[in-house]
């Protein structure tokens, strides 16, 4: 597994790519132990986060996002 942490979550690509996972402290809802993230579809090649966001990328180009959402 590929990883990569910041202060209040991480995330994990599997080896083969076909599974993120997403964990962290819990203060803004996010899963306290491994969850696999189901709505990218195909294989994730790479993944950054920031302190509140994250971006995920699959093999297609389509770019997914998510985080604190205080800015828009």
């Amino acid at each position: 597994m590929r990883f990569i942490g910041a202060n209040t979550f991480s995330a994990s690509i599997s080896e083969e790519g076909s599974s993120l996972f997403l964990w962290g402290t819990g203060t803004f809802g996010e899963f306290l132990t491994p969850h696999r993230v189901k709505k990218i579809k195909g294989e994730t090649t790479q993944i950054s986060i920031g302190e509140n966001f994250g971006v995920a990328l699959n093999g297609s180009g389509y770019l997914y996002s998510w985080g604190e959402n205080q800015t828009g």
